[in-house]
């Protein structure tokens, strides 16, 4: 019976963790949209710290500076919403932008790096599957097959330069 009451415990604890662990990832893995801009007295705020000669200030600033700050991912999710890229050109660029950055149009370019994506693009890229055409199909395809199978961008094997060179041509 005592192990019964120690197991329950465990589930207990187990339980409350997971549920905390959960609201946290939620409410740090906020989408990047959510962001506001900066208010006067934020800005103001920001310059003071900046200004103050003091590292620790100057860190918080530049901190906040950068959270506010879109990503790559975000201007080119932009443009999508808005019509300016259709969908082949944007599953590409994302791509170009997480594996091939150097290679990403300079208009693309911030060098704000929030969290790797990588996964959540792949996810996209599969449930988009069939609006693609059939030229992105198939430089997209190395992302989408198993790491175990030739041809795989995750593969050991592959040359991943020419996966890439392949997306980058292809825009």
């Amino acid at each position: 019976m005592s192990r019964l009451k120690i197991n329950i415990k465990y589930l207990v604890v187990v339980f409350v963790l997971s549920i905390i662990f959960s609201f946290l990832f939620f409410l740090t893995n906020k989408k990047t949209q959510d962001r506001r801009p900066l208010s006067d007295k934020e800005s103001q705020m920001v310059n003071l710290y900046l200004n103050s000669g003091d590292k620790e200030l100057e860190e918080i600033a530049k901190a906040k500076l950068y959270l506010n700050k879109k990503s790559s991912l975000d201007l080119i999710e932009d443009d999508y919403k808005k019509g300016v890229i259709d969908i082949n050109k944007y599953i590409k660029l994302k791509l170009i932008s997480i594996f091939y950055y150097e290679y990403l149009p300079k208009k693309y370019k911030n060098n704000v790096f929030k969290r790797l994506q990588g996964d959540m693009v792949i996810r996209e890229i599969k449930e988009n599957l069939n609006k693609l055409d059939e030229n992105t199909k198939k430089v997209v395809r190395p992302f989408l097959l198993s790491f175990k199978e030739k041809g795989s961008y995750f593969h050991p094997d592959t040359d991943r330069k020419k996966i890439l060179d392949n997306i980058v041509r292809s825009l």
